[in-house]
């Protein structure tokens, strides 16, 4: 039976658990048994987002607001500059729906052509298809590692999941990892630049975020669905954003 502290000791501020790198709540929810929410700032270490141009928390639920044209956040480098031989991203999305290639969360590397992280997007699939989960690594010379989620998640609020557990690219939603490959090379990324919300780190203004982003969780390190629980996550997170 999974227990709720295993989610608690993996996002909690008090970073009992190794693996959670940064956990950006946005919202103002009561994220079980902890107190209200609502801010920028990492609750699991000191790695605080700044928002650029007119990004803000606001709406209904409350929640990080992007344009899709100059909003977007950054993070300090403290404790995010590597990203190991495996990772994690879990995001609660509301992205506008005709808006592709949209970045949640993604880092690039100091060598030329390498980042990783998650976006929403279409690209690859059938013509009019609805975007997915995208998650996404290239190694230095750009060899291209990526996999979508099955399920649609620009129709409202979702879970949006991105990862790699030292071998594959996995890709999911709603608190279920959906699919995944062997990827070309590892995208692993040594970094002297920020995480970056919302948009393409180093080229502001492209892939851009238009909607809104809830929670969202860091992992160094990857969980295995059987110590960490994503549905007991999704079912423990999703009425603050009304997903029955």
């Amino acid at each position: 039976m999974f227990h709720r502290h295993n989610i608690l000791a993996a996002i909690s501020g008090r970073r009992a658990r190794s693996g959670a790198a940064g956990w950006w709540t946005t919202t103002a929810r009561n994220a079980w048994l902890f107190g209200p929410q609502n801010s920028l700032n990492d609750q699991i270490a000191a790695n605080h987002a700044t928002a650029q141009g007119n990004a803000a928390l606001g709406g209904s639920p409350n929640a990080l607001q992007l344009d899709g044209v100059s909003d977007y956040c950054t993070t300090v480098e403290t404790g995010l500059t590597y990203v190991g031989t495996a990772w994690q991203i879990i995001a609660w999305v509301n992205p506008d729906p005709a808006v592709h290639d949209q970045t949640v969360l993604r880092i690039a590397g100091s060598a030329p052509d390498t980042d990783a992280g998650m976006t929403i997007d279409h690209s690859g699939l059938a013509a009019g298809g609805a975007d997915k989960a995208f998650a996404l690594g290239y190694d230095n010379d750009w060899a291209d590692s990526h996999i979508y989620s099955t399920t649609t998640v620009n129709d409202g609020w979702h879970m949006a999941m991105a990862g790699f557990d030292g071998t594959r690219l996995w890709a999911g939603a709603d608190g279920v990892w959906e699919a995944s490959e062997v990827v070309d090379a590892a995208p692993n990324i040594r970094s002297t630049l920020a995480w970056t919300i919302g948009s393409y780190g180093p080229n502001p203004n492209i892939s851009e975020f238009k909607g809104a982003i809830g929670e969202i969780w860091l992992f160094d390190e990857w969980n295995d669905p059987a110590s960490l629980s994503f549905s007991d996550m999704f079912n423990g997170t999703k009425s603050y954003y009304g997903v029955a």
